[in-house]
């Protein structure tokens, strides 16, 4: 009698362990839909001239008045909250919930200005991470694909979503840099400066389009993560604004 309760019981244990299991892969697999379905939303709208990202409501959701944009790479699958604060070293280190990670969360230069506005470049830095099972933990990581000249060539368009509208960018470089700071430089005193600058900053490009030359009128997005071919590198992806 007790072995046939004791089957029983485990009969039970097994059959509720295996339901749990059943809706939570359901419901996981619904979150990871519509997790898809509203990226796939994000990113159609994005082309939308009319498209308005309600940055004032991902403050209140994530409870961070940090936040200061949001950057959409509809081909590549990128649409990240961006945050700022006094420095560039806070989210190396900090998540969006201002939690303790070794992700960190993709950040502004500090130096920009909170308006975005009439910014000659506005610089955007993340972390990527070598170990290709983890790669999924950081979305700069997909930047990599674009040392693939295919791929490249059919990304065209980046986005920066504010509450007043989108700041719209052309794809048009990327490059790998060790040692080299040109990047990192946001203003200049004058058009020849500027001109000079865009000219160091578009020198031993991996991928460029068009005749690789602009003129000291453009304005810029510049994406930095780290990267691991060479060692201790960095990869640049640089963008010219649609005015």
């Amino acid at each position: 009698m007790k072995q046939k309760y004791r089957l029983l019981i485990a009969f039970i244990s097994l059959f509720i362990m295996l339901s749990y299991s059943s809706v939570y892969y359901v419901k996981t697999e619904n979150k990871k839909r519509t997790n898809i379905i509203q990226n796939e939303i994000v990113f159609k709208s994005v082309e939308d001239e009319k498209y308005v990202s309600p940055i004032s409501d991902l403050k209140i959701k994530y409870n961070n008045e940090d936040i200061i944009t949001e950057l959409v790479i509809p081909s590549l699958e990128i649409d990240e909250v961006v945050t700022k604060t006094i420095n560039n070293e806070y989210y190396l280190n900090y998540d969006v919930y201002k939690n303790y990670s070794i992700y960190g969360n993709p950040y502004m230069d500090f130096r920009i200005d909170d308006t975005l506005l009439d910014e000659k470049q506005i610089n955007i830095y993340s972390h990527n991470i070598e170990e290709k099972s983890l790669k999924n933990k950081v979305v700069f990581s997909k930047l990599e694909k674009l040392i693939d000249k295919e791929i490249f060539d059919k990304t065209k368009k980046m986005y920066l979503l504010t509450d007043e509208g989108k700041i719209e960018y052309d794809l048009y470089a990327v490059k790998l840099i060790k040692n080299d700071k040109e990047h990192m430089l946001l203003y200049a005193n004058s058009d020849v400066e500027w001109q000079d600058h865009l000219d160091k900053l578009l020198s031993n490009t991996i991928n460029c389009k068009g005749e690789c030359k602009l003129q000291s009128d453009a304005e810029l997005l510049v994406l930095q993560t780290c990267y691991f071919d060479p060692k201790d590198s960095y990869l640049i992806v640089i963008g010219k604004k649609i005015k």
